[in-house]
Parts: C-alpha cells; structure tokens; sequence
C-alpha cells in the first residue's frame, strides 16, 4: 500500500489521529505481540501494521538495534519456549507449532526473526516459521534423492540485504541445494571444495532411522559458517577447517584458520556469533581459560578472557550472546540452565532454571536466537519445474 493510500485509509477512518510518520515511528519500536494486538485498535492502525513491505522491514531494523532477541528452546513434548533477553529469569512464552504434523519439528538454525524447522521423519519437508507472528512456510526439496545422497550434511538460512532475499542451503556429499524466499525456487550446484568433498561420505536414511544431526551454520552478515573436520562439526581444532556460504555468489569458500587456533594441537574452539560479529570460544585446555574472539573488518580480535575450565566450557557451555549490558548468556551446564557472565565484575552472577528440571530439554535441540521481528518473506507462486542440472 502506498502512502498516499495509507494517510487516506486513516483519516477517513479515525475521528483523531497522529500524523502518520509519527505514529509508524513509533510503532515500529513496539514488540510484536504488542502490535498484533493494536491492529485491532484502529483501522488506521492496521493499515500500517499490515503494510509487510515497509512497516515490517522497518520494525525488524528497529529490533535488531534494540537487541530485542529471545532465546528458542524446545521440551520433550514438542513445545517451544521463549525467553526473552531483557527478561531471562523466566520462561515468558510457550506455543506449539500452528500445524499439527510439525508439531514436534527439529530446531535446525535461524537468522533474524526466521527459524527452519524440519519434520519429523521426513528428510525433504522443511518449515519456514515466524513464531513472533506465527507466519510460516513449508518448503520441499526436489533434490534429496540425487546420487542418493538422502540427507544433508548441514544447514544454513541467510539474509541477503542487496536483493531482500532469505536464502536456505543445505549441503549434501557431492552437491548442496540453494532454495530462494523470493523467488519460490531451489537451485543446486556441485560442492567445488575438495577437502569438503572428501569429507562428506554419503548419509542415507537407515530403517527405523528417527535422528539424524544436521549440522546448523552460524549467520553472520550475508555468509553461513560451519566447521570441518572429518565431518561437519560445531568445535574448531588445529587441523579444522572454516568454510562458509557467501551469499553474493552462492558459493561455498574456505576461511582461513586463526593463528591462534593453528598454534596448538590442545586448543579447541567452537562457532559462535557475538554482537554481529563471527566468534570463536575456547582456547588451551592447559590455562584453564576461556578466550572469547570475534571478527572485525577481517581481522580476529582477543575480545576477553575467562579464568575457568576450557573442557568445562566447551563441552558444557555453549556461548549464546551477548547482552545490551554486557552480559554473556551460556547454554548450560545441563539440559535445563542458563549461565550468565558479568565481565565488570569477572564472574558468573547468575545460573538460571529455564523450565521444570523434570522436563529436559531434547538431547539434539540447540538453543538458538530468535529475534522479535515481524517481517516474514513475501508470498511467492511456487511453480512446479523439473529439476535443474547441477552447476559446475
């Protein structure tokens, strides 16, 4: 809807309202469920709200610098929980999945207010979900079976800011598949890193199979990494190898090993983001420190240490983010806690309970971020095509 419509459509229909740059300003600073509830308000209201290619992008923009992100984690009935940054003290929202048969869906990765899900027992069917919004979409890939390469190795789902478009990829033995949100289509291409290939042996789905660990990528400003070792992994060691997904080109490079991480067989890091920034945490198991790096224009940077256990830490732990105020929140220890670490004061201040310790959380359901976005991928006509040929 235009602008001109948009004024139009709120001063025939509200006897008094703000000007509407005010107003949008405003709104777009509100959470969510907040505005979900005020469509209802006005029909002015709702017209700004409902506007999903201006007034959603914006709000999204305005979260991300308001760090307005929770934490998605999911029990082992299925349901999901929320927990709110500014607010980690408590579970703050549950909900199941709107449709019934992805009820109990695998958390694979996310990237702003975006999660893939797959189905259960299913290795073609994913779901795009907004839970904020409650939007979804389900998306099927034509390319499992070729070569009878059934499963993906690892997973991504990447925001590309030049064409408004998010990407998922997902990587096979010999080839991985690109599926575009604007477009309603997937392309494949064939893997051109040889290390990546020599590594990737074929996955097929065994009888009786029920889990298979697909490895979700860290997204960080257009690019999807991952770590490879003799398979696709989430820990970096000395002989690991970073690759990623750059989005501009839909191909998958290598990143070269830090130094740090190359000097020492004993070291061992793990993917992180930290801040908009690609992060690497760990170090030498022998200091009894935790090194905490991040990526800035290039170059890696020693961002802070922490005098604790590195296997504790690594194993144990999992760096989730860091707050507005500083603040580290880790997955862990255990299946139901959150650490947080205050660096003013170098200690842990906080192991909070995140939901009843008789419920445990599923063994191979990460915690991921979420942000609290509205925006939610315009509808597309999804064509059936027959299949492409592989991309040299």
């Amino acid at each position: 809807m235009s602008k001109a419509k948009l004024r139009k459509t709120m001063y025939e229909n509200d006897t008094y309202v703000l000007p509407h740059d005010i107003l949008f300003d405003v709104l777009i600073k509100v959470p969510v469920p907040s505005l979900l509830r005020f469509k209802s308000v006005s029909k002015s209201w709702n017209a700004i709200i409902s506007d999903n290619n201006m007034f959603a992008k914006a709000q999204r923009d305005q979260s991300k610098e308001l760090g307005r992100q929770k934490i998605m984690l999911q029990r082992t009935t299925g349901e999901f929980e929320f927990i709110h940054l500014e607010n980690h003290k408590g579970i703050v929202e549950k909900q199941n999945f709107p449709i019934k048969k992805f009820q109990r869906a695998h958390i694979l990765c996310s990237c702003d207010g975006l999660v893939l899900l797959k189905k259960p027992k299913a290795y073609k069917k994913f779901v795009l979900w907004n839970p904020s919004s409650g939007q979804h979409r389900t998306i099927e890939c034509p390319y499992h079976k070729l070569y009878n390469h059934n499963l993906p190795h690892a997973c991504g789902l990447c925001y590309d800011s030049d064409t408004d478009d998010y990407k998922v990829i997902l990587i096979y033995s010999v080839f991985y598949v690109v599926y575009s949100t604007s477009k309603g289509s997937w392309s494949t291409m064939k893997i051109n890193l040889p290390i990546l290939v020599q590594h990737l042996p074929s996955f097929k789905l065994q009888p009786n199979s029920r889990l298979f660990l697909c490895v979700g990528g860290i997204c960080m400003e257009g690019r999807v990494y991952w770590s490879l070792k003799n398979k696709i992994e989430p820990f970096v060691r000395k002989t690991s190898t970073i690759i990623y997904f750059d989005m501009k080109s839909d191909e998958l490079k290598k990143l070269p090993t830090p130094l740090f991480v190359r000097e020492d067989e004993n070291v061992l890091f793990s993917l992180s983001s930290v801040n908009g920034c690609l992060c690497l945490y760990g170090g030498k198991c022998v200091t009894h420190e935790l090194n905490i790096w991040i990526m800035e224009q290039n170059d890696w940077k020693l961002l802070m240490r922490i005098n604790r256990s590195i296997n504790y830490f690594i194993h144990c732990l999992k760096l989730l983010c860091c707050t507005k105020n500083g603040e580290f929140i880790f997955d862990g220890p255990g299946y139901n806690k959150l650490s947080i670490y205050d660096p003013k004061i170098k200690r842990f201040v906080t192991t909070t309970y995140i939901s009843n310790p008789i419920e445990y959380v599923l063994p191979y359901a990460t915690p991921i971020l979420c942000l609290d976005s509205l925006y939610f991928p315009s509808n597309v006509m999804h064509k059936k095509k027959k299949l492409k040929h592989i991309r040299q």
